[in-house]
């Protein structure tokens, strides 16, 4: 263990102690308490089943108690109540600094005057450092120090942290989190355009200098909640076969052949269900509206499907069998005699379920579905998943698309890909996952 990793254990629990001390033991409690109330609320369920449902998670050396007990102690020692001097660090510091090594009180002081934000990594080096950007902020890549999280972590990966800066050189925190992509996509959105409104420009520094904290700071604690209900939910949820709004996942296709070709295509255009491609205009996401919006700044829609014209045919695929439904309605009151019927192809994960059961009586849910089952369907939707992502912009490719990526840098997309492969394999039943295909389609070498 390095000095600094010591003097910041010896700060973290030095201040963890005092925190369940009067005067603060009272305010500690309600701090922690509301934290709990807010991941309850947010997941349906009381108190006791989260406790429940928490405890049975193994993450290791570490509990899933214990990192959630990490939110709230570095979350409260941010928190200042009537003025900035009443806060438990300051407090601390200004009565018992003489208990502590001149870098756990740095260690103490950073911790206090940084909050949270979202790390991804570039690089690491197993048992030692990880490269890593703060991508809300948008700041220079650097150099942080960390044994144990530089061997779990992979490129691309996405952590909650702090990043502390002890003696010219950078420390995670002990609380680290992962999230998943789509959501911080969504939340850079929101980020960066409350930097613009208060006109906050980071990219020159590797990290926030002390005077500009208080700026930066306002912006980052405004969703600091919602980082912490996500990465719960992430850690939480597994890999289910049915979509944000409940419904079963399969594969569904509509074939039309069309009769009037540039009247179709003005009225796709012009239906808000359908949000046109940029890059393909002949390509349609067909949305519907999010039954349960978890987040403040979560989209109000899902994809649940698309369509493409090629030549005369109207090409559609819904992830749903009542999206399915809805699509073929929804076309026939707009297009009428502008296409033909369509022609439908439905493949429903139960039915090779439903074939091997001796008794229909009883409802089949996702645990009835054997293991082979799953895993052919899990593996048709990431097949299609990743057939469609080669050519969408992915963010951590630069905002470039995996075909564009592979050309200018491969090795970068070859990363992107491992972390896919990664995800996927931890899904499937098998636990692998082909993807030389994809590798044929961008034109690169797949290593043994």
């Amino acid at each position: 263990m390095s000095k600094i990793t010591a003097s910041f254990n010896q700060a973290w629990q030095q201040i963890a102690d005092y925190c369940k001390k009067s005067p603060w033991k009272e305010r500690f409690q309600e701090h922690g308490d509301n934290y709990l109330e807010l991941f309850c609320e947010e997941m349906e369920l009381s108190k006791q089943a989260f406790i429940n449902k928490i405890s049975g998670i193994n993450m290791g050396p570490e509990t899933m108690q214990g990192k959630i007990f990490g939110i709230t102690i570095e979350t409260f020692i941010e928190k200042e109540f009537d003025s900035p001097e009443d806060n438990v660090a300051v407090e601390y510091l200004k009565r018992r600094k003489w208990k502590m090594s001149k870098e756990s009180a740095v260690c103490l002081e950073e911790m206090k005057d940084r909050c949270f934000t979202i790390y991804e990594v570039v690089d690491t080096k197993p048992g030692e450092y990880l490269i890593v950007k703060d991508i809300l902020l948008d700041t220079k890549e650097i150099k942080v120090f960390e044994e144990s999280g530089s061997r779990a972590l992979k490129p691309f990966d996405l952590i909650i942290s702090k990043a502390l800066q002890i003696n010219g050189e950078y420390y995670f925190t002990g609380t680290v989190f992962t999230l998943g992509h789509d959501f911080v996509k969504l939340i850079k959105k929101h980020v960066q355009k409350d930097l613009k409104e208060k006109n906050l420009n980071f990219k020159k520094y590797e990290i926030v200098p002390k005077e500009l904290l208080p700026a930066a700071n306002e912006v980052l604690r405004k969703y600091t909640p919602d980082l912490f209900i996500e990465a719960i939910r992430y850690m939480l949820t597994p890999m289910t076969i049915v979509n944000p709004n409940n419904e079963v996942i399969s594969f569904n296709s509509l074939n039309y052949i069309i009769k009037d070709r540039d009247k179709v295509i003005e009225k796709l255009n012009s239906m808000p269900e359908f949000e046109k491609d940029d890059e393909n205009k002949l390509f349609w996401i067909y949305t519907e509206p999010r039954k349960k919006k978890f987040l403040p700044m979560q989209q109000k829609t899902i994809s649940v499907g698309d369509l493409e014209i090629k030549g005369d045919k109207l090409l559609c695929n819904t992830m749903t069998k009542p999206a399915s439904e809805r699509l073929i309605k929804l076309l026939q009151e707009n297009l009428g005699n502008l296409v033909s019927m369509p022609v439908i192809e439905h493949e429903d994960i139960y039915d090779e379920t439903r074939k091997k059961k001796k008794s229909p009586a009883k409802q089949e849910t996702e645990d009835d579905i054997p293991d082979e089952i799953k895993q052919e369907v899990l593996q048709q939707y990431y097949d299609q998943h990743l057939k469609k992502c080669l050519d969408e912009k992915i963010p951590v490719l630069n905002n470039k698309t995996p075909r564009q990526c592979a050309k200018s840098d491969p090795k970068r997309v070859i990363k992107w890909l491992d972390m896919m492969e990664d995800s996927a394999k931890k899904q499937l039943p098998s636990g692998e996952y082909d993807m030389s295909w994809v590798y044929k389609e961008l034109g690169l070498k797949q290593e043994d």
